[in-house]
């Protein structure tokens, strides 16, 4: 990754830099993120929100689940990011909207047994049937990071 990457919407209302390193990039085949991206799956790219800013606009929040809010252009609609409501200082952007999408590379699949019917998984990627590893853990850990505060 060079020293930042930068995205924004179709409308060009909203723009974004990203000067972190990814933690993490996947493609999300969960029936949610497929609605919210109108395609077969939805890449995210994972980071600290420390290491983002919006340069430009800000996105409508959309409460897709309990679990996450979704940030959309409120122009153009294009959905730009997502966050887990139990971990607020992780963003997740769409790695369509990086002005640079071959930056990034994904390393694996999420929630493949959501996979529509009609498309092939061939590119040799680990494949989840459910939410990533690395990501279940990542919400547990500031899931009882939160228990232990209230309960104190």
């Amino acid at each position: 990754m060079s020293d930042h990457l930068e995205g924004g919407c179709l409308c060009g209302e909203i723009r974004y830099q990203i000067t972190g390193e990814p933690f993490e990039v996947y493609h999300c085949h969960c029936t949610i993120c497929r609605r919210a991206a109108a395609g077969a799956f939805i890449t995210w790219v994972g980071v600290s929100t420390d290491d983002v800013n919006f340069i430009q606009g800000a996105t409508k929040i959309y409460a897709s689940s309990a679990d996450g809010r979704r940030g959309f252009c409120p122009t153009c609609g294009a959905q730009i990011s997502f966050v887990f409501e139990s971990d607020p200082a992780s963003i997740y952007f769409t790695a369509a909207t990086l002005d640079d999408a071959e930056a990034v590379t994904p390393a694996c699949h999420g929630f493949t047994g959501e996979t529509v019917r009609w498309l092939h998984i061939d590119d040799g990627l680990p494949e989840h049937s459910g939410n990533l590893p690395s990501v279940d853990r990542k919400i547990a850990r500031v899931t009882e990071r939160g228990n232990e505060r209230g309960a104190s």
